[in-house]
């Protein structure tokens, strides 16, 4: 009996040597509606709802946040003990015990990045809902590690904000001693869904936000309605119309996560949103729901949706990095599909803003690799090919330029808009598809030169090597037959 006790208390013992840190709320990070921050809370009429945000933002001042040591407990499990225990607000009566916080983590809690998630009660009825997320972020002069929260009231009260953290033993969430730098800008995974939260938690990290993407038009290449220049080659007025006004929508994107379903849910917002196209067709131009193969913020990425305007325009974006006059550079990509013959390609700049893990100050890339987007799994029904064209390898003309946004440029006559008639079946086949294939040819027919000269030779040593051995059996005979003749010649005399 008294060995398992010492085992027991040896294993709790190791469980909570294996890490935790000490977290303090930087209250000046505090975003959110009036309930989350202190001038907000300040400005509230309702003397309960005043009194309970302000006894939250007591509770949530401060955690020391520690793996989970109960007997039984996964790795995965880590508890949040406020350092204030009760908040009383004695004018309306209200006592608030300030309780521990269980935590499911997404992944074991020595690992980074992580994210954590929890219900802390307050009172009787009212639940608040907490997340905690460890990642790598932007600091003043490199990357650094953060301790990130959110939490949700209702549907209409997320809260955010930045822990001071201070790593007491081992790690905490897989957060270091002390800010030392990381190597790049990233994201959590996704947090463990809490069954009766009224929201899923909100989307953090690089690239998590919304951007202005604009189409840079020199890059925009494929068959016929591609391009602006090849419109009128269009026979059918109404499709040409339609399409038209479907260029018109998306010159410009916000590129935003969803909030109201997962992290692998976008939206892309046209920029024109109302009003009649320039041709005078009355249409609006409506929203793209997008799935994501990645979560929003990763990068690299791959987001794909539909859009119906009279007919149907399939679209997909993709943030890679790839090297460009021998820089790795990270773009946004994207193709178009009308049906299985018209398939258009271009690039689009990312103007303000960070989405996909990209950003306007290159927020994503790393540069010592190239990062390829991944495949689209889900064909949308009625999709006119048997998967979505990926982009090909990098090429230099592929590359983004300083050209305006606004208006189809002259393009350089080894440009792509120069070809509006030729036929592209994937444009991301089109920039050094053929190439392999000419090498292969010329390689093979190399080979076959080779061969034949090597026979040539073969022939010609065979050739000479029978000459020599029938003049030399000629010499021979005719050695022979001078022999015979001298003995023949001198019995005569």
């Amino acid at each position: 009996m008294n060995v398992m006790l010492i085992l027991g208390c040896l294993l709790c013992f190791l469980r909570s040597a294996s890490g935790q840190c000490d977290a303090t709320l930087e209250v000046d990070s505090v975003t959110g509606p009036p309930q989350c921050t202190p001038n907000g809370i300040a400005q509230l009429e309702d003397a309960k709802e005043k009194a309970l945000s302000e006894c939250f933002l007591e509770c949530a001042s401060g955690y020391n946040i520690h793996v989970n040591s109960d007997a039984g407990a996964s790795n995965l499990q880590a508890v949040a003990t406020p350092k204030t225990k009760t908040c009383s607000k004695q004018d309306i009566g209200l006592t608030v015990l300030c309780s521990s916080v269980p935590l499911t983590c997404a992944k074991p809690f020595t690992e980074f990045p992580n994210a954590c998630t929890g219900v802390l009660p307050l009172v009787s009825g009212v639940n608040v809902y907490v997340a905690f997320y460890t990642y790598c972020t932007h600091g003043t002069s490199s990357y650094e590690s953060v301790l990130d929260t959110q939490a949700i009231f209702d549907v209409h009260t997320v809260c955010r904000g930045i822990y001071k953290y201070n790593t007491q033993s081992g790690t905490c969430m897989g957060l270091p001693q002390g800010k030392d730098s990381c190597e790049q800008a990233g994201i959590p995974p996704e947090p463990p869904r809490i069954a009766d939260s009224p929201l899923r938690f909100p989307l953090v990290g690089a690239g998590s936000g919304q951007c202005q993407a604009n189409i840079m038009p020199n890059t925009v290449t494929g068959p016929i309605g591609c391009t602006k220049d090849s419109l009128p080659k269009i026979p059918d007025a109404q499709a040409r119309a339609v399409i038209e006004c479907f260029h018109e929508c998306a010159q410009s994107y916000t590129l935003s996560w969803d909030m109201s379903s997962s992290w692998h849910a976008a939206v892309a917002t046209p920029k024109k949103q109302t009003g009649k196209c320039s041709n005078g067709l009355d249409m609006s131009c409506s929203k793209i729901v997008l799935g994501c193969t990645n979560t929003f913020g990763e990068f690299p990425n791959a987001c794909a949706g539909e859009t119906v305007m009279q007919m149907k325009f399939f679209v997909a974006f993709y943030s890679y990095a790839k090297e460009v006059e021998g820089k790795i550079t990270p773009v946004l990509d994207t193709r178009v599909i009308v049906d299985k013959d018209t398939v258009c390609s271009g690039l689009y700049s990312v103007e303000m803003g960070e989405c996909m893990g990209l950003g306007s100050g290159g927020v994503g890339a790393n540069p010592k690799a190239l990062a390829q987007p991944p495949q689209l799994a889900v064909v949308p029904p009625g999709f006119p090919l048997e998967k979505w064209p990926m982009p090909g390898d990098s090429s230099p003309t592929d590359a983004p330029t300083d050209a305006p946004t606004d208006a189809p440029t002259d393009a350089p006559t080894d440009a792509p808009t120069e070809k509006p008639d030729e036929p592209t079946e994937k444009p991301a086949e089109t920039t050094k598809g053929p190439e392999p294939k000419k090498k292969e040819e010329s390689s093979s027919y190399t080979w076959v030169w080779i061969l034949i000269v090597l026979l040539l030779v073969v022939i010609l040593a065979f050739a000479f090597y029978n000459r020599r051995n029938r003049l030399m059996e000629d010499e021979r005979r005719l050695r022979d037959a001078r022999e015979v003749e001298i003995p023949s010649t001198v019995n005569r005399f």
